[in-house]
């Protein structure tokens, strides 16, 4: 087991976004053209924003860091890495850190 911090902005993620899909799809573009398209628009963005990220794919996953534990953005997360990568904001951190600090006494 890994774990680390991470510091990402959502610009941050819109500006890999394009990189991070082909390393995605790439191997499915002659079966799923949508994925091929999707990603030469990433990359013809200029300028790169998060919303016009998340208008090409149609969500936001791409340019956001959402906590397994609350589900919010956190532009800092706590990285666990094991046979699945999970992401913890610091407010979570506290509040399981507070939970067993009463669990201790």
């Amino acid at each position: 087991m890994k774990i680390y911090t991470q510091h990402k902005t959502r610009q941050d993620l819109a500006e890999s976004a394009a990189e991070r899909w082909f390393k995605q799809y790439a191997e499915d573009f002659d079966e799923w053209p949508d994925k091929k398209e999707k990603y030469e628009k990433l990359k013809a963005l200029n300028p790169i924003t998060p919303e016009r990220v998340n208008e090409i794919i149609d969500n936001d996953s791409w340019t956001t860091y959402k906590c397994e534990k609350c589900r919010k953005h956190s532009d800092l997360m706590i990285i666990i890495e094991s046979d699945y990568l999970y992401r913890i904001c610091a407010s979570c951190i506290e509040k399981i850190n507070r939970l067993i600090k009463r669990k201790q006494k």
